[in-house]
C-alpha cells in the first residue's frame, strides 16, 4: 500500500455477473465530495462493492481506505457513529 495516496471521492464498484463478453469490465461510478455512497445508488443498482477512490485513480474498500485514510493524516470528523474498522464517507466530508 502506498500511504502517500489519499482518500478523493466516494464509489461503487459495479461488476458484472453473468457476463460472457470478454471484453466487459468491472465498472467504477464515483462523485467528488460531499456526495455520499447513498447519492451514487441513483445512478444504477446495488453494487458489488462499495469503497473510494484514491489519488492515484485505484479504488479500495472501506477497510484499506480507512488506513490509507489514517496513515496519510486526512482529517476525519469525529462522531459517536464513526466505525473502527471501515470508512465512512461521513468520516471525511
Amino acid at each position: 500500500m502506498n500511504y502517500s495516496e489519499t482518500i478523493v471521492s466516494a464509489a461503487h464498484l459495479y461488476g458484472l455477473a453473468g457476463s460472457d463478453d470478454p471484453r466487459a469490465v468491472p465498472v467504477i461510478v464515483s462523485a467528488p465530495p460531499p456526495a455520499r455512497h447513498h447519492n451514487l445508488f441513483a445512478l444504477a443498482g446495488t453494487p458489488a462493492e462499495s469503497g473510494f477512490l484514491t489519488s492515484t485513480g485505484r479504488f479500495v474498500g472501506r477497510e484499506e481506505a480507512l488506513k490509507i485514510a489514517i496513515s496519510s493524516g486526512q482529517p476525519m470528523i469525529e462522531h459517536p457513529s464513526r466505525h473502527a474498522t471501515l470508512l465512512f464517507s461521513e468520516d471525511l466530508w
